[in-house]
């Protein structure tokens, strides 16, 4: 009884592995586009850049809001308007925050983004404090802690 050499067999798997790759456009992978100098993904690299600018923006509204140049109100206002842009990311935000109210989940929101930008647990606490005062005098409640 003959045996067939596992030799042959490589041909045709080379044979068909190069004519894979010979049909390959080199511009889409899995149906996505790409551009074939940078090998990346000019729609994903434009919504990176559009999430850095609203962290950038969040970033400035929580300055202005950290000097008291804002109010807690002004800027949970903004962050809804600017989370409405990303469906996803706003129900994410009504989600994971307590409130009774849109604005309120918002204000939470506004309070941890704060939190997250201050360089030393002294100034978490400072900033913590004061916007917690405008938390309740602003919803007639004080925040959970």
């Amino acid at each position: 009884m003959s045996r067939l050499n596992p030799h042959l067999l490589v041909i045709p798997l080379a044979a068909g592995i190069g004519f894979g790759i010979a049909s390959l456009d080199p511009e889409k992978f899995n149906g996505r586009m790409f551009e074939p100098e940078s090998g990346t993904n000019p729609k994903l690299t434009e919504r990176l850049a559009q999430n850095d600018a609203v962290v950038a923006y969040k970033d400035y509204l929580v300055r202005e809001l950290v000097a008291g140049r804002t109010t807690l109100t002004e800027v949970a206002d903004e962050f809804l308007r600017v989370n409405a842009e990303q469906p996803a990311v706003l129900e994410t935000v009504l989600r994971s925050y307590p409130g009774s109210n849109d604005r309120e989940k918002s204000a939470h929101n506004v309070i941890a983004f704060a939190r997250g930008r201050c360089l030393t647990e002294t100034e978490a606490a400072e900033v913590t404090s004061r916007l917690s005062s405008e938390f309740a005098v602003t919803f007639g409640h004080r925040r959970p802690t």
